[in-house]
């Protein structure tokens, strides 16, 4: 078999998990790759495709399969990178969660790791075990130091320890951290589209860091850059995640109005793969929510329901409270639980 190029076997598995009507594969299809397997398990087009396969099949058995493949390309062909098709979570399998993460480990424990497993080894470490994928981000920006989106990686192992931090300094020190990788990732960026992105991160961080000063530059930044650059799928994360940045730091002077009109401009997105996917942040919501903003909140939740198709009957659940004056905990953006 010819080998394909690593970007397109993640186009293989995307093209595996659309539904049947969507030219996606049938019951019939996965039992025909699975019965290749069967004549020869080193079948890696086969075991890709059902990975996909089995993506949106939720069933006990299903997991368990998929984890299956997962776990054997971890461990033959770790050069394979297959981005959120890669990740399957401990409680949908547990041992083969670890069977999949056992062999990540292994592969990049391997002193001739190139740039590429050890990438695809903190992909799947970095969905819940950031301090696991940083120093194998690290590793891979010493092999290639003039790559600044391995920085841009690193910082996001750290933006997300930052997130998950309780204590509000520790919080800080992860975050103040992310901001210096991503200062040098904006030194490194090659195109003004990649710089958009660093700087959509930064902005992230700098909250996170509590620095308003550099999130309302950066985020102001943004905002301009957005306009001006290449089009790409940014476009929404810089509109939203851009407008937060700047509701926070008005917030954090207290100046309510002007970080309630943020907040609705944030809900003016079209939206992006990761918001749709991941919705959008709710930290500045509940933050004015607590001070009284119920307007602003109800007309960004209402805004947020255009992207965030399939969480449309929460959006709807939240509002319904909010107009009844019930309490209502909007749960934090980076909660490590959320589905």
């Amino acid at each position: 078999m010819t080998k394909t190029r690593r970007t397109d076997w993640q186009l293989i598995a995307y093209e595996s998990a659309l539904p049947i009507e969507e030219g996606g594969l049938s019951e019939e299809d996965g039992a025909a790759l699975e019965g290749r397997l069967i004549a020869d398990e080193k079948d890696v087009d086969a075991r890709v495709r059902l990975v996909g396969f089995y993506f949106l099949r939720f069933s006990p058995e299903n997991h368990r399969r998929r984890a299956e493949h997962l776990a054997w390309l971890a461990q033959h062909r770790p050069d394979i990178g297959l981005g959120g098709y890669g990740y399957i979570a401990e409680e949908q399998a547990p041992e083969g969660h670890e069977a999949t993460r056992r062999a990540w480990v292994a592969a990049a424990a391997q002193g001739d790791a190139d740039v590429r497993v050890l990438e695809n080894a903190a992909s799947f470490l970095g969905f819940y075990r950031p301090e696991e994928a940083e120093p194998l981000f690290r590793r891979a920006a010493a092999l290639e130091p003039m790559h600044g989106e391995w920085r841009t990686c690193i910082a996001r192992t750290l933006t997300k320890r930052a997130e998950w931090a309780d204590d509000p300094e520790e919080r800080r020190r992860y975050a103040r951290a992310a901001v210096e990788e991503l200062e040098i990732a904006l030194i490194l960026a090659r195109e003004d589209w990649i710089a958009l992105g660093v700087r959509i991160d930064l902005t992230e961080a700098a909250v996170l860091a509590e620095d308003w000063d550099r999130a309302r530059e950066t985020a102001e930044r943004v905002l301009v850059d957005n306009e001006t650059s290449t089009r790409t799928f940014q476009y929404g994360n810089a509109i939203h995640w851009a407008n937060i940045a700047l509701g926070q730091a008005a917030l954090a002077r207290d100046r309510l109005a002007a970080a309630s009109e943020y907040l609705v401009r944030a809900g003016k997105t079209p939206g992006s793969p990761q918001l749709n996917s991941f919705g959008p942040d709710r930290d500045l919501a509940r933050a004015l929510l607590e001070r009284g903003e119920r307007t602003a909140v109800l007309t960004y939740l209402a805004d947020c329901a255009r992207f965030w198709e399939g969480n449309e009957a929460l959006l709807e659940t939240w509002r319904t409270a909010i107009e009844r004056g019930e309490p209502t905990q909007l749960e934090r953006s980076y909660d490590s639980d959320d589905d």
